[in-house]
């Protein structure tokens, strides 16, 4: 009996062995306090690091609401300066619940409020679709895309994501700054192009790819776009260095004799200099040719200028000035676009001064009549971006006799516009209006 209950004890005491070491935390786990104690200490951590960087985006906020009013020449001609201090205010309250897209999204639209086209936020961009957009009349198209795309080429796009393009389109335009429609129409496509805008604006939920509604010949398709980090080579299916239609081009200028038009196509696509082939001489050369030729026309084609120093073209409209007063009966066209803008503008003036009857041909300018300018940047040290604004204000419609019309634009003699069409086709329709004039 004594040593069955000795038998039975032993088991017991055994067993309870079993249970205790079983119930026991393996080595090296924390237990339940060690757990809440860790949790405690990474919120504890994730909240200063959110409070630091919040504080860090205020900061810059605040730089900008004192520095840009003092630097800017006038930067509350649209936006009071009470509602410009009440967004910043209002961004740095709520920026620590904003993700970095978000934050710069919201800046760059306060930004835009004061309305003028040389004052924008210069954001990094690292990620871009590998298709290149643009504007026909007032519909989006695809005119290039990476060869993995093809069958997208030339189609209009409706969608992105779940959102109807008009609405896209709605919200990208409050975050560009610009003076007229027309320069909006440049500057809207380019965004689109760009992944980060649109997952700012909640309209895509990645930066890595977004679906694309597309539609050609009366079909809609779908196209999941993967985007490229910046720097990576696309395989473009239109490689032309030389497209009007995309403002593309391979000089500042150059020219060209059309013995068939009896025409001197000039293209003068930034008022820059250029080192080995100085503006002078380059118009001595060009003179001669019109001289020997005895070309009927010169055309001159601005629509691929976005500006530059001015003071560049006076060689050419000291000499074209020089030979209409000789008496001359040749016809003078100058081409315009809505890529023309800034110091492209003021080359019209300047080419109408020299040649009054010239003609002016394509669609209104970008850029406006009367505008700032004289761009200085105002660096954003921890929000890791820039902030150009202008520095003057020109009143061309004064110093020039003519009249602003509403738009705030320089309108052309001729409006023609390219089709979506036409860009299929190759046809460069303005071009072919003035040689056939």
């Amino acid at each position: 009996m004594f040593k069955k209950l000795l038998v039975m004890l032993i088991c017991v005491v055994l067993l309870f062995s079993a249970c205790a070491e079983n119930s026991s935390e393996p080595e090296g786990k924390p237990t339940g306090t060690d757990v809440q104690a860790e949790t405690g200490a990474e919120q504890e951590l994730s909240q200063k690091i959110s409070e630091d960087r919040a504080a860090r985006i205020k900061s810059d906020l605040m730089m900008i609401k004192e520095e840009l009013p003092r630097k800017h020449k006038n930067p509350f001609s649209i936006i009071t300066q009470a509602d410009f201090d009440a967004a910043l205010d209002g961004l740095a309250e709520k920026s620590a619940d904003l993700s970095d897209e978000q934050v710069m999204v919201e800046l760059k639209r306060i930004i835009a409020s004061i309305g003028d086209a040389h004052t924008h936020l210069n954001c990094d961009e690292h990620f871009f679709y590998p298709i290149e957009l643009q504007m026909f009349g007032s519909d989006l198209y695809v005119i290039n895309t990476d060869k993995s795309l093809e069958d997208m080429m030339f189609s209009k796009v409706v969608k992105i994501g779940d959102t109807d393009i008009d609405e896209v389109i709605t919200q990208l335009t409050t975050l560009i700054p610009h003076e007229n429609d027309n320069w909006l129409s440049v500057m809207l496509p380019q965004s689109l192009e760009v992944p980060t805008y649109l997952y700012g604006l909640g309209i895509i939920d990645s930066q890595e790819h977004a679906i694309f509604t597309v539609e050609k010949n009366g079909e809609a398709k779908t196209f999941d776009i993967t985007s490229i980090p910046r720097g990576n080579k696309i395989e473009f299916i239109n490689n032309d260095e030389n497209d009007v239609l995309r403002g593309t081009y391979q000089k500042y200028y150059d020219y060209e004799y059309l013995p068939q038009y009896e025409a001197l196509y000039f293209e003068y696509n930034s008022c820059m200099e250029m080192s080995q082939r100085k503006m002078e001489p380059f118009v001595q050369e060009m003179f001669a040719d019109i001289e020997r030729e005895g070309a009927e026309k010169i055309i001159v084609d601005l629509r691929r200028n976005g500006g530059g120093n001015s003071s560049v073209l006076h060689p050419f409209t000291e000499r074209l000035a020089a030979y209409i007063g000789e008496g001359k009966k040749t016809k003078v066209y100058i081409l315009i676009s809505r890529r023309t803008i800034s110091s492209g503008i003021f080359a019209i003036f300047d080419i109408k001064q020299a040649a009054q009857a010239a003609v002016v041909v394509g669609q209104p300018t970008g850029g406006a009549l009367d505008c700032y300018g004289d761009i200085k940047t105002l660096t954003l040290p921890n929000l890791k971006m820039s902030i150009s604004y202008s520095t003057k204000y020109f009143e061309f419609s004064k110093k020039y006799n003519i009249k602003n019309p509403e738009g705030n634009m320089f309108s052309p003699d001729v409006f023609i516009e390219s089709s979506i069409e036409d860009y299929e086709k190759g046809r460069d329709a303005v071009l072919e209006y003035v040689l056939a004039d």
